[in-house]
């Protein structure tokens, strides 16, 4: 520093030597690898679907395997009540009540669903759920969300804010039945988000599911039985979907034909949804977009099928030598995710990006996406169950340091000379401020002499 008269010009290459060294310590880092895809192997051919807007996910990591027009705004229908229903679980005792009024009654149109409740009448929560998912019964859809909110209005709101805490951020809600409203709409990808949602309710999937069920006497009527109005889950119906698990209809003259649809088999569980469609096409669309997704795509689980994160020629694992240590302190998280069946795992590309700071023993995050379409997530570990294992840099400032599961034991890597570059990078630019400084303070001297002369 001694070329360097100028307390400024020693202040800029001190600060800006200290940016690039601590970017590597301190803030995240991406990493990406294996971006070259399989030549000639495309994202799976998906059939021709009939409504305007239509998508496939697989409900376990969220994946999108067939997306169309999925962003456009449409309404929704009875769809509609997936998230009155989920509120109502939520925020209801099953075994609480709600006694119908003229209130609730006289507010629904003449030719709206209806389960036929009385004036005076009470159910349980329990079976207003069952009314609504499997008759699509708006006297109770209105019955709960009043007995949550006080008003319509105020379940919309409530349904809104939820819907937004989901990520369903298209979707604005002002009734809980679906009856049309110009400012009452959703989009496939967002009811999507809250199907998924709500699916992670045991209870949700217990009642949505099912084909029928008998109603409990009440104080003005007797027991009788009631049937699902999705022709996939009913299996009397010549549309009947063996692997169906749930689904809700939907229909007004304005928003169509909309139908959401779970499925279950060979390990996956899907989650289709179909809006602005007709009578002729919804429940078969919905079948072939199911198969299509049954079909093409299959379940990996990252832990033992990750081949791309192996030894260096000397057999040690390069992620070893990166943080010093030879014990088997990394390892990958036992995380699923839907590939296309004609692929490997090894085959998909990946991104990896470090935490800045350690989260429960999660060092990075790897994310999974084959031509352009994002597949899952899997996480980097610090096996701390042994306290020897430790490593001595950045990974040791975990907040926390508990041990996790002693059944996860493979290693990872990363390679070593993602490190050595950044470093040799750094020390190159450095080196150029250096040289770029001293030969600005010898022409400052050079020009001094001038001038004294």
């Amino acid at each position: 520093m001694r070329f360097f008269t100028d307390k400024k010009q020693q202040f800029t290459v001190l600060i800006l030597l200290s940016i690039l060294f601590t970017s590597f310590f301190h803030l995240d880092i991406i990493i990406l690898a294996d971006e070259t895809e399989p030549e000639n192997v495309p994202w799976p051919t998906a059939p021709s679907i009939y409504g305007a807007s239509a998508i496939l996910i697989d409900a376990d990591s969220g994946a999108v395997l067939y997306a169309n027009n999925v962003h456009e705004r449409l309404y929704p229908a009875s769809i509609t009540k997936i998230m009155t229903g989920l509120l109502s679980i939520e925020n209801l005792s099953m075994n609480d009540t709600i006694t119908y009024t003229d209130d609730v009654l006289n507010s629904l149109p003449g030719d709206a669903s209806k389960l036929g409740l009385m004036s005076g009448e009470t159910t349980t929560i329990h079976d207003a759920l069952y009314a609504l998912f499997l008759r699509s019964a708006n006297d109770a859809a209105v019955g709960l969300a009043k007995k949550i909110s006080g008003s319509e209005q105020a379940f919309g709101e409530l349904m809104t804010e939820r819907a937004r805490q989901i990520g369903a951020l298209d979707t604005n809600f002002v009734n809980s039945t679906g009856l049309h409203d110009d400012m009452h709409y959703t989009t496939a990808y967002d009811m999507a988000l809250i199907t998924r949602a709500a699916m992670s309710n045991s209870e949700f999937s217990a009642i949505w599911g099912c084909q029928n069920y008998t109603l409990a006497a009440t104080n003005l009527s007797e027991s009788y039985r009631i049937w699902h109005t999705h022709s996939l889950i009913v299996s009397t119906s010549n549309y009947y979907y063996p692997a169906a698990i749930g689904g809700k209809t939907g229909y007004t003259d304005e928003a169509g034909r909309t139908l959401v649809t779970a499925a279950q088999k060979n390990g996956l569980k899907l989650i289709s949804v179909i809006m602005k469609s007709d009578n002729e096409h919804i429940f078969s669309d919905t079948a072939s977009l199911l198969d299509y997704g049954f079909q093409n795509f299959t379940r990996v689980n990252i832990k033992e099928s990750e081949t791309r994160f192996g030894t260096d020629s000397s057999g040690i694992p390069v992620i070893k030598k990166l943080y010093g240590s030879n014990a088997k302190i990394f390892s990958l998280s036992g995380d699923t995710i839907l590939i296309p069946a004609s692929l490997s795992l090894s085959e998909i590309p990946y991104t990896i990006e470090f935490l800045e700071t350690p989260d429960n023993n999660i060092v990075a995050s790897i994310t999974y996406e084959y031509q352009g379409n994002y597949l899952g997530k899997a996480s980097l570990m610090m096996n701390l169950s042994n306290s020897s294992e430790i490593p001595l840099s950045k990974p040791q400032k975990a907040g926390n340091q508990s041990g996790i599961s002693s059944s996860i034991k493979e290693t990872a890597s990363i390679n070593i000379y993602i490190l050595a570059g950044i470093i040799i990078s750094c020390l190159v630019v450095g080196f150029i401020l250096f040289k770029i400084l001293r030969f600005k303070h010898k022409m400052a001297q050079m020009k001094k002499r001038r001038t004294y002369k």
